[in-house]
């Protein structure tokens, strides 16, 4: 884990007014609005980084904005670097939030600040520097999002975005030509499916100029893992890579997101948008299979032993189910086999099986199921995703320490191996799966498998 330096002591202060802020608003809204203050090391690492990368010589003006600031620390981290580099800075910031601009205001008195939307209606003007840590949150749907696309001023966003990714086009835009932009970011940002027109993007009109990753640093109460980005506006030449490829040592092989359908399952409980508390997941649910209930259904906690330990029924067909379902996922999708079945809330640990009789499952899980030109037999995909490689990159990039999610799967990498190699793993896998689970034979035969895949990577490094 990258070692970060410790702050100015006015850094600290400003950090902690602004977790104690945080920590008295209710943790829906701070949920609902991506409210996570950027801690102070962090702040400090970013703010030395950005007036390293500008640069900025003694005596020079530097005009630096956050267009959302919260509570303020990367004014005053910014403040106190560029004290300590004999850089003069003009400070602004802006923030939707009312009350952290008051926060804003004690820590860091000398800066412009702004109330509202620094998406929409605020003109804030042009700067050298703009530094800031986004909300991380989804923009799907709702008035916002309407309103970003009617306004015409976001070019890099697709179908799908992060509202992350609209502050990362405003930076720039707020950025004088061969100005700076920097952002700390959530690290999905570098493999979600959604971000990619933005990398592209960014790659056509602009250069990145660093990535600074922080694998295994859980910042936020969030969970999120981070990565910072700097960005110099139409800057010329090659800039730094972004996405998987960008880590250090990628595994090599195939992008297991080409090589399968990636998806959540369903959410079985009524959508409380429309049937508020109408059903929970366990009234359509039934031990034994009959009429109202004809569909295999399993859960993440139903998996081991790398199969599917256990087999409810799902009621299916009727008036609320699945219609009335708060997800309803894809049918065919749901009722596949062969498929692979990954535990979502996984820890450390991966925890997949192999579903062949095609079972509807929740959220609390991922299914994987290949495509019609993928190369590989899918229990050799089940035995790579437990191999120690595949375990080493997934905690290198995934974004949370609780959740796999999708995104993160799609960027595991699959070996290719020799057809003798690829015939052994497949036959080890068959042999735990017909042990018992749990016991001391299904450990050693799982070991095996875990073995043999670790060796499909060495041979496909070499």
């Amino acid at each position: 884990m990258r070692e970060l330096p410790r702050p100015p002591a006015a850094v600290t202060r400003a950090a902690l007014q602004g977790a104690a802020y945080e920590a008295g608003l209710p943790p829906a809204r701070r949920k609902r609005e991506g409210v996570w203050y950027t801690p102070a090391d962090l702040a400090w690492t970013l703010a030395d980084r950005a007036l390293e990368l500008l640069p900025a010589r003694r005596g020079d003006l530097v005009r630096a904005c956050d267009p959302a600031c919260g509570a303020g620390i990367f004014l005053v981290a910014l403040r106190e670097c560029a004290l300590r580099r004999g850089v003069r800075i003009a400070l602004s910031g802006a923030d939707s939030d009312p009350a952290a601009l008051a926060v804003a205001a004690s820590v860091c008195p000398e800066a412009r600040l702004y109330g509202g939307d620094s998406l929409l209606d605020l003109d804030l003007g042009e700067f050298d520097l703009v530094l800031t840590n986004p909300p991380y949150v989804r923009a799907d749907a709702g008035e916002r999002r309407a309103r970003l696309r009617e306004s015409g001023r976001f070019e890099s966003l697709g179908d799908k975005w992060d509202l992350a990714l609209a502050f990362v086009e405003r930076g720039l835009q707020l950025c004088r030509p061969g100005g700076l932009a920097g952002y700390l970011l959530a690290n999905a940002y570098e493999r979600t499916e959604y971000a990619r027109r933005q990398h592209s993007w960014l790659a056509r009109k602009h250069a990145v100029r660093d990535v600074l990753r922080f694998p295994g640093l859980r910042a936020f109460a969030a969970g999120v893992g981070s990565v910072a980005l700097f960005v110099e506006r139409e800057g010329e030449g090659p800039g730094v890579a972004l996405g998987a490829a960008g880590l250090s040592g990628p595994p090599a092989g195939m992008r297991l997101g080409d090589l399968c359908q990636i998806s959540y399952g369903l959410r079985a409980n009524s959508d409380e948008r429309r049937w508020p508390g109408e059903f929970r997941t366990a009234d359509v649910v039934a031990a034994e299979k009959d009429a109202t209930h004809p569909r295999a259904y399993t859960e993440g906690k139903d998996l081991g032993g790398l199969r599917v330990m256990r087999t409810r029924y799902l009621e299916w067909g009727t008036e609320r189910a699945p219609a009335r379902f708060a997800r309803r996922s894809n049918d065919a999708f749901l009722a596949a086999a062969p498929k692979i079945l990954a535990l979502c809330i996984s820890g450390r640990r991966v925890r997949a099986s192999l579903d062949t009789a095609g079972h509807a499952f929740n959220h609390t899980v991922v299914g994987m199921l290949p495509r019609s030109d993928c190369p590989f037999d899918i229990r050799y995909l089940l035995a790579v995703l437990h191999a120690r490689r595949t375990a080493e990159f997934l905690d290198a990039i995934r974004r949370s320490d609780k959740h796999v999610y999708p995104d993160d799967w799609r960027e595991v990498r699959v070996p290719a191996c020799n057809p003798d190699l690829g015939g052994r793993v497949v036959a080890a896998v068959e042999e735990a799966r017909a042990l018992p689970y749990p016991s001391r034979a299904f450990d050693s035969a799982f070991a095996a498998v875990r073995d043999l895949a670790d060796g499909a990577f060495g041979a496909a490094g070499r």
